[in-house]
């Protein structure tokens, strides 16, 4: 099923390639990039194909673990409602132990 990616980061050279090795790391499919870069803050929105759902957890914590991440969020699209819920929990834990 299809997920929207959105990560928050501090910009850097070579950050887009941290997020695209974590990313090919799971083997995601990513159909799309869109990449802004504001007052030293980069704003990235990655369309992907998530095949095994109970793997969304481990993927979001290795984002937040790329150098300089603020933030990963997942937007579900409106066919997918819910099917993530019970996983961003385990990213809320995840994180808090960062």
């Amino acid at each position: 099923f299809a997920v929207d990616l959105e990560i928050r980061a501090q910009d850097r050279g070579g950050l887009l390639r941290d997020v695209s090795d974590t990313l090919a790391r799971h083997k995601l499919n990513v159909t799309a990039v869109q990449t802004q870069s504001r007052d030293l803050e980069a704003s990235m929105r990655f369309p992907v194909e998530v095949k095994q759902v109970n793997e969304w957890p481990r993927v979001l914590a290795s984002l937040a673990e790329v150098k300089g991440v603020l933030s990963v969020t997942d937007c579900e699209d409106a066919a997918n409602k819910g099917r993530l819920k019970s996983f961003q929990t385990a990213f809320i834990v995840a994180c808090k132990k960062k």
